[in-house]
């Protein structure tokens, strides 16, 4: 019952932000950079200043539906960060109490409706992954969700020290190497891609 209240509080909060970035004060101060992205997602690569993970991501928001309008495109991005959304708080539900939950759900209320529209959803989704596989003693688990997050957002990275340092202290050298034998072939091998 606990769950189901915090995931109500979230959702709610989503709904909410939703609401706000479809009025006109805000919405076209949101749509300006979904051009951008749209054009990344339809293989526009000119003046890319874009991570190669973030480029994926658009090229599949792009080509979700098969229309690749920019309306489209909008309401794919809207689902796809909601159901991101969703996804961290479960991990955070799993990793902690549910109570964390309301406090995530204010985190994305104060955040916004910009939220909705940036990808900063899949990175939290991947450095929440990679910190709960970390949690459970799953370094290169850990290790594959944090390159999957530097290679859309260069920040993720800062995870790595901390990673080494904890593995280092915990005398997991085998597990410290694991970790960043995945971490970096999981980046070459994304990056070949």
């Amino acid at each position: 019952m606990k769950i189901i209240i915090g995931y109500l509080f979230l959702i709610s909060c989503i709904i909410v932000i939703f609401l706000q970035g479809v009025h006109p004060a805000w919405s076209g101060h949101l749509i300006t950079d979904l051009f951008f992205y749209r054009e990344r997602s339809l293989g526009n690569f000119t003046h890319n200043e874009y991570q190669p993970g973030a480029l994926v991501f658009f090229s599949f928001l792009g080509n979700f539906d098969g229309n690749q309008t920019l309306d489209n495109f909008r309401i794919n991005l809207f689902l796809v960060n909601t159901a991101l959304l969703l996804l961290t708080a479960f991990l955070i539900y799993k990793m902690t109490r549910w109570e964390n939950l309301i406090i995530f759900g204010l985190v994305v209320f104060f955040a916004g409706p910009i939220i909705l529209y940036r990808f900063e959803t899949l990175v939290l989704l991947l450095t929440i992954s990679s910190i709960y596989y970390f949690n459970k003693g799953s370094p290169a688990v850990s290790g594959i969700f944090l390159a999957l997050a530097t290679m859309v957002k260069v920040y993720p990275i800062i995870y790595l020290p901390y990673y080494i340092i904890t593995l280092y202290k915990r005398r997991q050298i085998k597990n410290l190497f694991s970790h960043l034998f995945v971490f970096i072939a999981t980046a070459f091998g994304f990056l070949a891609f």
